[in-house]
C-alpha cells in the first residue's frame, strides 16, 4: 500500500515511523522551517528530520489547499 504521511511536532513521529513500517511511505508532508531561538535560526521540524533520516521525499507547502499541492501529491503516484 502506498502512502503520504502529514505531521509536524515531535509527537507525530513515533506514528511516522510506524507508517514507514507497514506502507510503501511515498511523501511526508510537514509544515516548512520556522526561525527558533534569540538567533532565529532556521529549524527543521521534528517529522521532517525523520523523513530524511528514513531516506523519504518532503514536501513543505505553505498551503495545502488548492491544484498546486495536489499535483505535487499526484508526482509522487
Amino acid at each position: 500500500m502506498k502512502s503520504v504521511f502529514m505531521g509536524t511536532p515531535e509527537f507525530a513521529v513515533p506514528s511516522l515511523r510506524a507508517v514507514a513500517q507497514v506502507t510503501d511511505l511515498r511523501l511526508v508532508v510537514t509544515q516548512p522551517d520556522r526561525p527558533v531561538g534569540r538567533g532565529r535560526k532556521l529549524e527543521a521540524p521534528p517529522v521532517k528530520r525523520v523523513a530524511e533520516e528514513l531516506g523519504v521525499s518532503v514536501v513543505q507547502p505553505e498551503r495545502v489547499k488548492g491544484r498546486r499541492f495536489a499535483q505535487t501529491i499526484a508526482e509522487h503516484e
